[in-house]
């Protein structure tokens, strides 16, 4: 006897999708400023799928759904994310920010912080930079807190696939459990 659940096992306690379409999602956005690797938007929209966070926002040159390398990475889990293309990120960070949407920007950066040493109030958009460049200076000049991941071992960084799945995981755990609403 497998303990593994199978496939059949997994999709049996899932809803239609309409029903899912009308569910209420968690209040996290998510900011992708100019990532080229497909493989990494399609990991990090299949994170904000397990997740049912609210958005991503791709600019820059980021690639963009449909796309055959973030489908792969995604295991078609793009389809249920919603996503916006944006033209310009600090018009977008201006209209959050009105809205009462707190910018968090994940970077190594001289002031910032572990992510867990944040509370975090909902909603928020975390923006998640460039593979090599990470996250453009003006996005966290007008950031309100900048979150980082600690590194313990000898590695000075981690993908950003990988980053994006610990922070959105911890923040998306603290607002569920903050929020007499359960967003699940």
């Amino acid at each position: 006897m497998t303990l593994q659940l199978t496939k059949q096992d997994l999709r049996s306690g899932k809803e239609s999708k309409k029903d899912f379409n009308g569910k209420k999602r968690v209040p996290i956005s998510i900011l992708l400023d100019d990532l080229m690797i497909g493989q990494n938007i399609g990991s990090i929209f299949r994170t904000a799928d397990a997740l049912l966070l609210e958005k991503i926002y791709l600019y820059g040159n980021s690639i963009v759904p449909p796309n055959k390398k973030i489908s792969k990475a995604a295991h078609g889990n793009e389809r249920w994310v919603p996503f916006a293309i944006v033209d310009d990120p600090l018009k977008l960070i201006h209209m959050l920010k009105g809205n009462s949407i707190t910018i968090i920007s994940a970077e190594l950066a001289r002031n910032s912080i572990p992510y867990s040493r944040f509370e975090y109030k909902n909603p928020v958009c975390v923006i998640f930079g460039n593979e090599r460049r990470g996250v453009r200076e003006d996005l966290l000049k007008i950031s309100d807190i900048i979150v980082h991941v600690p590194m313990f071992g000898m590695g000075n960084s981690l993908n950003v696939a990988v980053t994006a799945g610990i922070i959105c995981s911890h923040i998306a755990n603290q607002i569920i459990r903050m929020s007499s609403n359960d967003c699940r």
